[in-house]
């Protein structure tokens, strides 16, 4: 009887039936690059990723800024997370960052973060705050409270920021909503709001509050003050500025007056 070996690759036996992994690659979020936190994310979803290798360049150049996780499997499939730092100077000048995955059978793949948006001329954005006094006619839970909103126009590009400040300390993420960013034009909009609870006794001015605004075109944050207190309160005719320690530093000089 004759016996008969044939030499088959591991690649030729797994591309008939295997399908190439995808490879995504998400830019940092704004508020990461502000508080110097940004990672840039390569995704690499597949079947077997066991050998897998990611890589990352910067500008062309070989990095070693990375932390890459072990396969994870999820619905029979697995996936790798690559991440790479990123500032935001690098964010600004469209630096530009590479994903590079060697994949057996499949050859290399490489993705590029995508850079900022400069479509058109870059704007500043226009800020104003209101207090929202509540409705007679609402439930007693929401007569008991202010409704805060930051409403932010004309800015170009997408990247915005907002934090709330309450008596000179950050009001946590959980506490208010922002966005969406919507687009009009060569322009965005977004809004952020703010719940509080209405001080006890009439006419009581109660803490101080502040809309704090991030953007691309500003060299100092936007500081916009508002009050809880009975409805009737108006808002200052102005706002402050505020310098940032990840920006420029300049003056801080009151507008309006």
């Amino acid at each position: 009887m004759e016996h008969f070996v044939h030499n088959t690759s591991k690649c030729l036996a797994c591309l008939s039936n295997s399908v190439a992994p995808s490879v995504y690659v998400t830019e940092p979020s704004y508020d990461d690059l502000i508080g110097e936190t940004a990672r840039v994310t390569c995704l690499v979803l597949g079947y077997i990723l066991v050998d897998v290798q990611v890589a990352w360049e910067v500008d062309g150049k070989a990095s070693s800024e990375v932390e890459t996780g072990a396969p994870e499997q999820a619905n029979g499939t697995q996936s790798i997370t690559s991440t790479h730092k990123i500032t935001l100077e690098q964010w600004k000048s469209r630096t530009n960052f590479t994903c590079k995955v060697k994949l057996p059978c499949f050859g290399e793949v490489t993705q590029d973060m995508p850079l900022m948006d400069t479509t058109y001329p870059a704007h500043e954005p226009t800020v104003s705050a209101s207090v929202s006094c509540p409705d007679p006619e609402e439930t007693p839970g929401k007569r008991d409270s202010h409704t805060f909103l930051c409403d932010v126009t004309g800015f170009f590009p997408a990247d915005i920021s907002f934090r709330w400040e309450h008596n000179g300390s950050i009001v946590p993420a959980s506490q208010y909503s922002s966005g969406p960013i919507v687009r009009s034009g060569q322009a965005y909009s977004a809004q952020s709001i703010l719940r509080v609870p209405r001080p006890k006794g009439e006419g009581e001015a109660g803490p101080q509050y502040f809309c704090l605004v991030w953007h691309m075109t500003l060299n100092e944050t936007l500081k916009v003050k508002v009050k809880a207190g009975n409805c009737e309160l108006k808002l200052p005719k102005g706002d402050e500025r505020v310098v940032h320690p990840n920006m420029v530093k300049a003056p801080i000089t009151p507008r309006g007056e």
